[in-house]
């Protein structure tokens, strides 16, 4: 991925995101004629399933529009089911010995 829009996330939930919505539709305009990179990286401790949600359907937006969207960090984060859409939790380092 060439020169991205680097989009760093700490912990999302639907308590904040409408303010992370608000903030994607006003920061990153894109002029129609070109293409973008976009990569989310994610950071923070938690992540539910309506945010899940909706960073995927920003990702597919992203692919409607002809741009490109990548999703980093989801490695750390330990799901609570096998679903896509799962809640996760970033478990403390010194607690991985247990997950």
């Amino acid at each position: 991925m060439k020169n991205p829009y680097k989009i760093y996330l700490s912990s999302v939930t639907c308590m904040n995101l409408m303010k992370l919505d608000k903030a994607l539709h006003e920061t990153l305009v894109v002029p129609s004629n070109s293409k973008a990179n976009f990569l989310i990286i994610l950071a923070g401790q938690i992540i539910d399933h309506t945010s899940m949600e909706y960073l995927h359907q920003f990702q597919d937006q992203c692919s409607e529009a002809g741009h490109t969207c990548s999703i980093v960090g989801m490695d750390h984060f330990r799901s609570f089911s096998d679903h896509v859409l799962a809640y996760r939790v970033n478990p403390p380092r010194s607690l991985m010995a247990f997950a």
